[in-house]
């Protein structure tokens, strides 16, 4: 998940750790929640869209997103590395009575340990959380953990602003990334981000393309 950014700062170096995001648990809620799932996920999922199946969230901090998910039909796997998000989800889960099994891992380790898993890899907070330079890393790893023709959707972070996290990417280096891999079905601006996200977030709905494409 990714933090408020301090001008001028950059903490590429330190949030590879789980102890870089811990510290924002440890000192109360973490600035990046709204406390309820992105309403621009929420929307994609309700226009009939997006197929049920097994879901990943990644980085998914207290679970709203997955919470959600979990409730209305999908089967939903959450991973962060933090201890704090473990707890923070359980509770929230456990009040909402959903279904969410939580794996504390590193994104990059589920290649391993969850090879071709799920049908669907959902994004949000999490890509803009990462190091720059371990995005073709992210890309590998959604390949990786999803079944053919898997889903991979969400929204991600086009705030323009220097430093991080969160770090900003914009369309053009989204398409470069992602569109070797998947089928770009829909990458534009999102209507109805939370207010201090509006207009700065680009909502992705992409299918995995066939290893010989």
């Amino acid at each position: 998940m990714a933090a408020k950014r301090k001008e001028g700062k950059d903490d590429r170096a330190e949030v590879d750790h789980p102890r870089y995001w811990q510290k924002h648990y440890d000192g109360g809620e973490p600035p990046w929640d709204h406390g309820r799932p992105s309403p621009p996920i929420v929307e994609l999922a309700r226009s009939g869209d997006l197929p049920k199946g097994r879901l990943c969230v990644l980085g998914c901090g207290w679970g709203n997103d997955a919470i959600w998910f979990a409730k209305n039909g999908w089967k939903v796997t959450a991973v962060d590395f933090a201890e704090g998000a473990e707890k923070g989800l359980r509770k929230r889960a456990a009040k909402a009575g959903a279904k969410v099994q939580f794996v504390r891992s590193d994104l990059f380790l589920l290649p391993e340990t969850h090879p071709a898993a799920f049908d669907l890899v959902l994004e949000h907070t999490c890509f803009c959380a990462i190091r720059p330079e371990r995005r073709r890393e992210y890309v590998n790893v959604v390949r990786s953990i999803l079944r053919k023709d898997g889903t991979l959707f969400g929204v991600f972070y086009n705030h323009g602003d220097e430093g991080g996290p969160p770090f900003t990417v914009d369309r053009r280096r989204v398409r470069a990334l992602f569109g070797r891999h998947f089928d770009i079905h829909r990458l534009e601006v999102a209507e109805g981000s939370f207010e201090n996200r509006a207009g700065k977030e680009l909502l992705a709905h992409f299918t995995l393309k066939s290893p010989l494409a």
